[in-house]
């Protein structure tokens, strides 16, 4: 029996002894989320290339700006928050070309001037529609590009006019790339590597104009852009909504939900995890008793 207590014991103790972070990882909450049905929410973005706008529930590039057939246009999430661990999904339909969604965008940084001058992570399907790929700005001069990483790119069965949903989750200097056809919702292709150049950042949309015959111009849509903080970002983010939903009932008697920078809709989605701390320490206390149980039995037997 003292035996049993000791393995209970010490396997409490090893749970009581895991870093909160740990649990706190399963923390999530949407902090911006646009299903792009109201169209005014295109004020939530900085167009830096092309002209983008909202129209049958849907997001559009519909002009050029007078850029050449073969440039890249590309908008941003007007946020100055430094976000660091979180995922973002966006719905890509009836792509033709290169098309992808922007991460860990320095807002401070980010222009028009040059293709790739988004200052972040571009996470995208290849100008044949056919591959996935993870490319980005170059650090040491965000108007140029620095590449791909070499083992993110590979065929995933697409063609011009399929459709997926892109997800893209940063979490403790790594970031993951996983793609799902959006019909079906199976995954088609997934890959993990480590985040070393761009390290926080807002998130953003960008598609090339044409490649070859195909082309994007009212004709790739996007829809569902949602960005989801993960662990202590998330835990930090529900308080202060909470505190400003309280704020604002309080003075106006109005109840207000959590915005970026503007009034877009946000439909915060939390999954809790860390308020558990009250049970870690009952549990450190469960541990600790029995292991004085255990001692002062041992020490009555050799009494």
């Amino acid at each position: 029996m003292l035996k049993r207590i000791f393995v209970l014991a010490i396997a409490l103790l090893m749970v009581c002894a895991i870093p909160q972070s740990v649990f706190a990882a399963n923390s999530e909450y949407v902090v911006y989320s646009n299903d792009f049905s109201d169209p005014a929410t295109i004020a939530d973005f900085v167009q830096q290339r092309g002209e983008w706008a909202i129209k049958d529930g849907k997001l559009w590039l519909v002009g050029d700006s007078g850029l050449s057939a073969g440039s890249f246009c590309h908008m941003i999430l007007n946020n100055d928050s430094q976000w660091i661990n979180y995922r973002v999904e966006l719905d890509v339909e009836n792509f033709q070309t290169s098309t992808g969604v922007l991460g860990h965008v320095d807002k401070s940084l980010a222009d028009g001037s040059t293709n790739d001058s988004h200052a972040g992570y571009i996470f995208y399907l290849s100008n044949d529609a056919k591959q996935a790929a993870i490319g980005r700005s170059n650090p040491s001069d965000h108007t140029k590009y620095a590449g791909n990483l070499g083992a993110a790119t590979r065929p995933i069965g697409t063609a011009p006019g399929s459709s997926v949903r892109l997800s893209v989750t940063f979490y403790n200097g790594e970031l993951t790339y996983a793609i799902y056809d959006l019909a079906s919702g199976n995954e088609i292709y997934t890959y993990t590597d480590v985040a070393a150049d761009w390290m926080s950042g807002t998130v953003g949309v960008r598609t090339r104009i044409s490649y070859q015959e195909f082309n994007s111009i009212d004709t790739v849509a996007f829809d569902n852009l949602k960005v989801t903080l993960l662990g202590e970002e998330a835990d930090k983010a529900k308080a202060e909504a909470t505190t400003a939903v309280t704020t604002e009932a309080v003075t106006t008697e109005a109840v207000t939900t959590a915005t970026v920078t503007t009034e877009a809709p946000v439909t915060p989605e939390v999954t809790p995890s860390t308020g558990d701390a009250a049970l870690y320490v009952a549990a450190a206390a469960v541990a600790a008793g029995a292991l004085a149980l255990i001692i002062k039995r041992k020490a009555a037997m050799r009494g």
